[in-house]
C-alpha cells in the first residue's frame, strides 16, 4: 500500500534509514562503506523536511521516496522486494503531483540510470561530488502535457499564442511541431496572413519546427505574381474570363516556387516575405522587414528589402548546429536539454549526444 506520511514516528524514520543506508551501500560499491555511515546522521536530520511517500507490505515499509518541491531527494526500495515495481509505483505518484521532475545519481549507478530512463528522464548535466570525487548526473522528467506539439495553446491562461499545425486547415499550408503565432488580436486567424494563395496554383507555404512567428506577418504567394513579358502587366484574362480559365493562359508565367521556412526562424512584428524564399535555419528576421531573396541559415536578416545584418555564431558553430539538428531529437530529449539550447552551452550540448 502507498500513503503519504504527514508525520514520521521515529520508528518508521528508522526503518526508512535502514533501507537509505544498506541499499547505498550495496549499490555504490565504488564508494567506501563508512561514507555512507558518516551521513546517515545528516540524512535522518533533513529526510522529514521532505515529503514522503512510503510503500508499505503487510504494514512494513518497503520502500519511499522523498520530494522536495520538484527535486527526489531519494527514491529506494528494500533489496529483498526489488523488481516488484514498488519504484515505478512511488515514482508515478509523485509524478500525478508534479509537471516536472529533477534527481542527481552517480554516473557507475547504470542500474538506476537505466531504470530512471525508463521512466522517461533525461540526463541533463554532470558535475563531480565534491565528497566522493564522482560524477554525478542531472536528471531531468517532464509531464507528456508539457510537451505536446498538439496542444491549441502553449501558454496557460492566454489565448493570444497558438500552436499553429493543430489549427491549419489549408491542404497546402505545412507546419512543423511547436511552431506558434502570437497576435494580440486573434492568432486563430494565421491563414489570412498568407495571401494570394489560390487552389489552382498549388504552392506551398512549408514552416519548420520551433518556429516563432510575431503579428502582423504576411507570406506573399505566387497567386501575387503579374505577367511582366508584355507592355502590360494588368491581368485582362482574371477580369474577363475568371481566375481558371485565366491560370490556364498565365500558365507559363515562372512560378518562384515554394515558400520554405527552416527551423527554430524568429520573426519579428509586421515582417512580410515575397514568394518562393527559402529561409535557413536558425534566422532572425528584424521587425517590418521585407525579404526579398533567400536567408542562410543562422543569420539575422533586417531592412526593406532585409539585408544580412550579422551572422549569429562563427561559421564553425554553425556548422556544428546545422549537423546537429536539435529540432529533430525526441522531444523528451529536447525539452529536458532546453537550457543548454537556449544559453548557447556548447560544451553541454556536445555532451547531449554522448549522454543520451
Amino acid at each position: 500500500m502507498l500513503k503519504k506520511l504527514d508525520t514520521i514516528s521515529d520508528k518508521q524514520l528508522n526503518k526508512i534509514m535502514d533501507i537509505w543506508l544498506d541499499t547505498n551501500i550495496k549499490t555504490h560499491d565504488y564508494i567506501n562503506k563508512s561514507y555512507w555511515e558518516s551521513k546517515r546522521l545528516f540524512v535522518r536530520d533533513n529526510l522529514p523536511k521532505a515529503d514522503i511517500y512510503v510503500y508499505e507490505v503487510d504494514n512494513e515499509i518497503k520502500g519511499f521516496i522523498g520530494i522536495q518541491n520538484n527535486y527526489i531527494a531519494g527514491l529506494f526500495v528494500n533489496r529483498d522486494i526489488q523488481n516488484a515495481g514498488i519504484g515505478s509505483t512511488l515514482l508515478k505518484k509523485v509524478k500525478k503531483i508534479n509537471q516536472s521532475l529533477i534527481l542527481s545519481v552517480y554516473k557507475k549507478n547504470t542500474q538506476a540510470i537505466s531504470f530512471y530512463r525508463k521512466q522517461g528522464f533525461t540526463i541533463i548535466d554532470e558535475l563531480v561530488d565534491s565528497e566522493t570525487n564522482e560524477i554525478e548526473y542531472t536528471m531531468r522528467w517532464l509531464s507528456e502535457e508539457q510537451i505536446d506539439p498538439n496542444k491549441k495553446y502553449p501558454i496557460k491562461n492566454y489565448d493570444k499564442t497558438i500552436f499553429l499545425k493543430p489549427i491549419i486547415k489549408s491542404k497546402n499550408i505545412q507546419i512543423g511541431d511547436f511552431t506558434y503565432y502570437d497576435d494580440i488580436d486573434g492568432p486563430e486567424n494565421f491563414e489570412k496572413q498568407v495571401t494570394h494563395h489560390y487552389d489552382w496554383i498549388d504552392d506551398k507555404l512549408i514552416i519548420g519546427k520551433f518556429c516563432q512567428i510575431g503579428k502582423g506577418i504576411e507570406f506573399i504567394m505566387n497567386g501575387a505574381n503579374h505577367d511582366m513579358r508584355g507592355v502590360s502587366t494588368y491581368p485582362f484574362p482574371l477580369i474577363t474570363c475568371g481566375p481558371e480559365k485565366a491560370f490556364q493562359e498565365f500558365k507559363d508565367i515562372p512560378s518562384k516556387g515554394d515558400t520554405i521556412i527552416g527551423n527554430d526562424v524568429w520573426f519579428g512584428q509586421n515582417v512580410t516575405v515575397m514568394p518562393g524564399i527559402k529561409i535557413g535555419d536558425g534566422v532572425i528576421i528584424a521587425a517590418n522587414s521585407t525579404v526579398v531573396s533567400d536567408i542562410p541559415s543562422y543569420s539575422v536578416y533586417g531592412g526593406n528589402p532585409a539585408r544580412l545584418i550579422k551572422k549569429r555564431f562563427s561559421d564553425e558553430q554553425i556548422s556544428f548546429l546545422i549537423k546537429l539538428q536539435w529540432w529533430n531529437w525526441d522531444y523528451h530529449k529536447i525539452f529536458n536539454n532546453y537550457k543548454a539550447i537556449s544559453t548557447g552551452d556548447w560544451s553541454q550540448l556536445a555532451n547531449i549526444e554522448k549522454w543520451t
